[in-house]
């Protein structure tokens, strides 16, 4: 399984966003495409089985904030706990949860794809091959879900 960009300078295009493109090594406006292939290893041969269009507006992974370890004055700590101590008590009655909705990302969308396409899959398939970039938590547990193996970079 793998993304393929496809480039497309319209402005009504369904599908038109924002997408990595391997081949210049930065993201372009375009479209994407969802692959998911079979391998016959022994054949040295693969199969495109589904491709699907990756949505547009999905969300985006958000990338992970590389924070620089920062010196803190003892003093500016003590300010801080003292003002803590200013502030007035708060009862302890349980507070109200609010559910929030969780907008699907294009992981989710990928995961998706492969999940509907599972049923077509050979039954003794036992390895699912992705690149990296499918390395993410909710990825893997659902293609371990579907009782495969992840292999990936």
């Amino acid at each position: 399984m793998d993304c393929s960009f496809i480039p497309k300078s319209g402005k009504s295009t369904y599908g038109l966003d924002w997408f990595y493109n391997g081949s210049q090594s930065r993201t372009q406006k375009g479209l994407e495409i969802s692959v998911i292939a079979v391998i016959d290893v022994e054949a040295q041969r693969g199969y495109s089985l589904s491709v699907q269009q990756t949505p547009a507006g999905l969300a985006k992974p958000k990338a992970k904030a590389q924070s620089q370890p920062q010196s803190i004055r003892w003093e500016t700590v003590e300010q801080a706990r003292q003002m803590l101590e200013q502030l007035p008590v708060k009862s302890t009655a349980p507070a109200e949860v609010e559910e929030t909705a969780v907008e699907p990302t294009r992981m989710d969308a990928y995961l998706k794809h492969l999940q509907d396409t599972y049923p077509y899959l050979p039954t003794h398939l036992k390895y699912w091959v992705v690149d990296g970039f499918y390395s993410k938590k909710k990825f893997v547990g659902g293609v371990m879900a579907l009782n495969l193996e992840n292999v990936c970079k």
